[in-house]
């Protein structure tokens, strides 16, 4: 009997055992994969305190990647820059180092047990709550375990939330963007951290410096031009073509293979019900362009952690804290899934040649500059009405 069972070891699974095993709680952590390395992921890590909490902060300062502390925009041939607000840092991490930290902290704890390559197939209940899982190793043996909570940290195809018939609250009601990416060396850095977001004509891309001297490129567009993008050449070009970057190729090499998604189909899931609970994608999934995969999955975990421990105690009841745990996931949650819809609904929106021409007229007349800097407050204030009607 295991005081909790976790499906799924990557960020959100990882991070919530580490949480609770450092508590003394007894953790079974099982996932299908053979091993932990690399896996379809968004890339910007902008929290601070979580990192620091886990332990893994120094490792991830230490992995080669550069601190980011400038956003850029660019609009056509138009370029909008500022220092991050949102953060005093972001960091692009990949996961084959990230899931390996948490790893490393997963494995110093004793009381943690972790079994890769097991399928989960089936749930167990009792008067029907769920008291455990049944998995299939990578010889075919059928293993059963039991557990006080059950927690699906499984990702966007979880297999928790689909046995436990976990109900879809929000889905998208777009057409979304498919999204492909690649590690990239041949581009000379920007002198300065930064976030590069491109919007073109038929896509959005945004390159930032990873480890290794290297940048990550991801390009965002309708799905059925995906199979033309994954040819490496194809995407190389697009690249070559983004303005205020390919001016800083040298000379564009691919690090390993193209990765990406040709369907995403955001949606927000209900978090628990008697016995289980979901966390990370498999709670909720949004769409890479809100580039908070990561610290959404991570920080839910912190949250989780903290609730679950009350019940464990005995101190909360099942329903007191899986309330707790829900209210601090939608407020996180939801303003990003409607955000992310509306920047990708953004995308169709074709830029005329006489706006083009009134903001090149904003960017070169530095009275102008100045000016829409000093209304800034008004017109942010009429752009945040439009959103929201």
């Amino acid at each position: 009997m295991y005081d909790l069972i976790i499906v799924g070891a990557r960020c959100s699974g990882a991070s919530l055992a580490i949480f609770l095993g450092r508590l003394g709680y007894n953790i079974l952590l099982v996932d299908r994969a053979t091993h932990v390395g690399p896996t379809l992921s968004t890339h910007i890590i902008g929290e601070v305190d979580v990192y620091q909490h886990l332990r893994i902060e120094k490792r991830m300062n230490s992995s080669g990647a550069p601190f980011l502390t400038r956003f850029r925009v660019n609009v056509d041939s138009h370029l909008f820059e500022s220092d991050l607000i949102v953060t005093e840092r972001a960091m692009s991490v990949r996961r084959e180092l990230l899931d390996s930290y948490l790893m490393e902290e997963v494995k110093k704890l004793p009381n943690i047990k972790v079994e890769l390559a097991i399928n989960i197939k089936d749930v167990i209940k009792s008067n029907e709550k769920i008291t455990g899982v049944i998995g299939i190793d990578e010889n075919g043996n059928e293993k059963r375990y039991q557990g006080k909570v059950v927690v699906g940290a499984d990702g966007r195809n979880s297999t928790i939330a689909s046995l436990t018939n976990a109900r879809i609250e929000q889905q998208s009601s777009i057409d979304e963007l498919a999204v492909l990416y690649g590690y990239f060396s041949g581009i000379q850095p920007l002198p300065v951290g930064t976030i590069e977001w491109y919007w073109t004509k038929d896509s959005i891309a945004i390159c930032n410096p990873i480890d290794g001297g290297k940048h990550c490129i991801a390009f965002m567009f309708h799905p059925s031009n995906f199979k033309s993008w994954c040819n490496v050449d194809e995407f190389s070009c697009k690249i070559s073509k983004l303005n205020m970057l390919s001016p800083r190729i040298t000379n564009l090499s691919l690090e390993g293979n193209l990765k990406g998604i040709k369907r995403i189909n955001s949606y927000v899931k209900n978090t628990h019900g008697e016995g289980w609970v979901l966390v990370g994608d498999a709670s909720a999934n949004i769409h890479p362009i809100s580039g908070v995969g990561i610290d959404n999955a991570i920080c839910t975990s912190e949250v989780l952690a903290i609730q679950l421990d009350k019940y464990l105690r005995n101190q909360e009841s099942w329903t007191d804290v899986m309330t707790e745990y829900k209210k601090y996931r939608d407020e996180r949650i939801y303003p990003q899934f409607y955000a992310s819809q509306k920047t990708q609904a953004l995308h169709k929106t074709a830029i005329t040649e006489s706006q083009n021409s009134a903001t090149s007229m904003l960017c070169t007349f530095p009275s102008l500059a100045k000016n829409l800097t000093i209304r800034s407050e008004a017109i942010l204030q009429i752009l945040q009405e439009d959103e929201h009607e």
